[in-house]
């Protein structure tokens, strides 16, 4: 009987929560579907998947993106876009992030990190 009072609790904390259930199952198989198109070699597929995740605050998809922008994989390769994603991904608290983009900041000139914060400006202003 424990068991069917645990699920009867979880079902009604998912009937409260609406439509949050849905959006979460879809951020999952987002990010999940992004994650294995890269793994694929597929990277503008994973870019695809994980931009908007980025743009609405994930800061694992931000970084996924930082590495692809760095790399030029799936999107151009632009130094200044990486270390915007990074940087907002590091802001969040992703180490992975904020070691990245320390290590591009350092390859980096004073124009480009100049655009970059200019860039990161932008971003928490319309945040």
């Amino acid at each position: 009987m424990e068991g069917w009072a645990i699920k009867r609790a979880l079902l009604a904390a998912a009937l409260a929560l609406g439509l949050a259930i849905p959006a979460a199952a879809d951020y999952w198989t987002d990010f999940e579907a992004g994650i294995d198109a890269y793994a694929e070699g597929r990277y503008a597929a994973a870019a695809s998947r994980f931009q908007p995740l980025a743009e609405r605050g994930d800061h694992r998809a931000q970084y996924w993106l930082g590495i692809m922008y760095f790399a030029g994989k799936g999107v151009p390769e632009d130094i200044v876009r990486a270390h915007l994603w990074l940087s907002l991904a590091a802001e969040q608290g992703n180490r992975g992030a904020r070691i990245n983009r320390d290590g591009i900041a350092q390859r980096m000139n004073a124009a480009q990190l100049a655009a970059a914060e200019r860039q990161i400006a932008a971003w928490r202003k319309a945040d």
